[in-house]
């Protein structure tokens, strides 16, 4: 239990980076930001493997 209380509160942590990582750019930038952390985090998964 306690592993998985700590998991939630990095993903909480994280999505907190990211929305106010999106509120400080321009609405242009909103897209653009998404695709690069999705990307990254793909490139994380692949380097796991």
């Amino acid at each position: 239990m306690e592993v998985l209380k700590g998991m939630f509160k990095i993903l909480r942590l994280q999505s907190l980076c990211i929305r106010s990582y999106c509120i400080m750019q321009h609405v242009d930038s909103i897209s653009d930001a998404l695709q690069n952390i999705v990307f990254s985090t793909n490139s994380d998964l692949q380097n796991c493997k």
